[in-house]
């Protein structure tokens, strides 16, 4: 059995034991063990095992939601960059890297098609980070292109 700290968390110990497969950062075949902070048998401990594996197990779960989030951010920025790109191209009047009628279309696409649990209000506020940071790589790719 090797001791491991959870990520970020605070709490009673984690050791390994062979057995079931868990996601995350334990490696095939071990399982999370919990090892109450008083030392207490591991029989007495069941409910916490238990709870500390769902919570494992979760955590994987949103980890591979963060990946996943991450690489589509990074797709939409590239994709922004080229249409600030394609905009140098077009009349001023047609080419504001900013399109308030743009977004605006978008937030109410989005906050429309959104079932929760995120609210409107919080949805509309990620997104309008996401539209500040793509356009900041557009301004930046105009000013190295001067």
């Amino acid at each position: 059995m090797r001791p491991i700290k959870p990520n970020r968390l605070q709490g009673p110990a984690v050791t390994l034991r062979r057995g079931a497969v868990i996601p995350g950062s334990l490696r095939r075949g071990e399982v999370a063990i919990v090892t109450p902070p008083n030392g207490a048998h591991e029989s007495s401990s069941l409910n916490l095992d238990d709870t500390m594996l769902e919570l494992l197990s979760r955590r994987a779960k949103i980890d591979a939601i963060d990946d996943a989030i991450l690489g589509l951010l990074n797709r939409r920025a590239g994709i922004a960059i080229e249409l600030g790109e394609l905009k140098r191209g077009l009349p001023p009047e047609s080419a504001a890297l900013r399109q308030v009628d743009r977004e605006t279309a978008i937030l109410e696409r989005l906050v429309g098609a959104n079932r929760g649990p995120l609210t409107g209000e919080a949805l509309a506020q990620i997104f309008e980070e996401i539209f500040n940071a793509c356009l900041e790589l557009q301004e930046a790719k105009e000013f190295e292109e001067q």
